[in-house]
């Protein structure tokens, strides 16, 4: 990589007041861009730590808005004489234009030059400063699939969900009901009769429901799980997988 830009960068705080870091840019021929912004002995004002999104923010914009960007927050001995030198890779995500949430990850002054010998973060996304937040397929109420739509404008809950309503398919029936009532009576005087811990009682309905609500199980689903004492614990029996819930 190569240095594009060092020197000190004078910024104002949010109530104005001034202050300054030194900041050297580095660049690579993939276009991805290497900020280390270290905090100055000198600083008069807010600290670079208390001020990172903003400095990103405004960096990332004047350096075109490169795909792969790297912030590091840099302490030199001087600057924190109590703690010494520090490196930090920050990361963020948008918020609108704005880069927020920042994120510290202690790294090594060696990690950090191992990084400005190379060609780039384009490919090592582990050193990628802006976080890509991963697509929500599931409504985050009743875990129903979201619409095309939805996904692409970023939405959390379905439309259902949004307008106040339940989905009708997440309404219990009477028999289901009735089936969970008997599932978790019958289940219930099994782990007593076998004198199970608490831990091992969320271990077994972990193992014989998994992820899944009972709420998600039809009535047919809820009456097929059983389970039966084995050699070294409870057999577990759910149609699809077998495992031993021990006791200790």
């Amino acid at each position: 990589m190569y240095k594009t830009r060092a020197g000190r960068f004078e910024f104002r705080g949010p109530t104005g007041g001034a202050a300054w870091c030194d900041l050297t840019v580095y660049r690579a021929p993939d276009e991805s861009a290497v900020v280390v912004c270290a905090e100055s002995s000198d600083n008069p004002g807010i600290s670079v730590t208390n001020f990172a999104d903003e400095l990103a923010t405004v960096i990332w914009y004047a350096e075109g808005q490169p795909a792969a960007f790297s912030w590091i927050e840099h302490y030199p001995a001087e600057a924190r004489p109590t703690y010494g030198e520090s490196f930090d890779l920050v990361t963020f995500r948008f918020a609108g234009d704005q880069l927020v949430e920042c994120q510290w990850k202690h790294i090594s002054h060696a990690a950090v030059v191992g990084l400005l010998a190379g060609q780039g973060v384009v490919d090592r996304p582990d050193w990628h400063s802006i976080r890509v937040p991963a697509l929500i397929l599931d409504c985050t109420e009743c875990g129903g699939p979201l619409g095309v739509a939805e996904v692409l404008a970023g939405a959390r809950v379905c439309e259902t969900c949004a307008s106040g309503e339940r989905p009708q398919w997440q309404q219990p029936s009477t028999d289901q009901l009735r089936a969970v009532a008997e599932w978790q009576t019958r289940t219930s005087a099994q782990q007593t009769r076998l004198g199970l811990t608490r831990e091992q009682r969320i271990g077994l309905l972990a193992a014989l429901v998994g992820p899944r609500s009972l709420w998600s199980l039809s009535v047919a689903e809820l009456y097929a799980y059983q389970f039966r004492k084995g050699g070294n614990g409870m057999k577990v029996s759910n149609g699809v997988q077998s495992g031993y819930v021990g006791r200790h």
